[in-house]
C-alpha cells in the first residue's frame, strides 16, 4: 500500500505522521520563501498551468513579494 510505504518513509526519516499532501504544500511553500520563480514551483508540483499554482499559494506568493518590497525599501534608504 502505498500509504504505509509513505508513512514508513517518514518514520525512517525521523518526520511525523502527516498526509501527503501536507510535504507538497510545504515544498511549495518552502520554495516559494526561497524566492523560486512562480514557474519553477508549478514545474516542481506537477500543476498543468501556471493559474493553478497562482491561485493555490496566492497568499505565500504575497508574503514573499512583502519581504522582497522590504529588502529593496531597505537598498534604496541605505
Amino acid at each position: 500500500m502505498v500509504r504505509a510505504r509513505f508513512y514508513r518513509i517518514l518514520k525512517d526519516a525521523g518526520l511525523r505522521r502527516q498526509r501527503f499532501h501536507d510535504v507538497r504544500h510545504r515544498c511549495a511553500s518552502l520554495l516559494i520563501a526561497q524566492g523560486v520563480q512562480s514557474r519553477e514551483v508549478m514545474e516542481t508540483l506537477g500543476h498543468s498551468n501556471i493559474v493553478m499554482t497562482l491561485n493555490r499559494y496566492a497568499h505565500i506568493f504575497q508574503e514573499a513579494q512583502r519581504e522582497t518590497a522590504k529588502k529593496m525599501g531597505e537598498i534604496l534608504t541605505g
